[in-house]
């Protein structure tokens, strides 16, 4: 049984607020990296808007970014109020 074009749509959805949840710029990157017309309406032409070359690396340097700044030992504890607020921010 073929899935519906909705079905595919919640499930990327999902699964990006997944991603989000555990790093919040992975998403972006994620995204910027995605089919062109994996999207439609208002959320295609912001994925349009990260299509270009200069967007996907600002969201890949900002994905490598984050993943670098937690693993440094003065970063805070991600379930800190602030840090744990902006998880659930990024991943609605």
């Amino acid at each position: 049984m073929a899935k519906s074009r909705s079905t595919t749509t919640y499930s990327r959805a999902a699964l990006l607020g997944f991603v989000a949840g555990m790093r919040s710029q992975l998403p972006l990157a994620l995204l910027a990296r995605s089919t062109p017309g994996a999207c439609g309406g208002a959320a295609g032409l912001v994925v349009r808007q990260l299509h270009t070359p200069v967007a996907r690396w600002l969201t890949a340097l900002a994905a490598l970014g984050e993943l670098i700044g937690d693993k440094l030992p003065m970063t805070p504890s991600r379930l800190d109020p602030g840090p744990l607020a902006g998880r659930f921010l990024f991943g609605g």
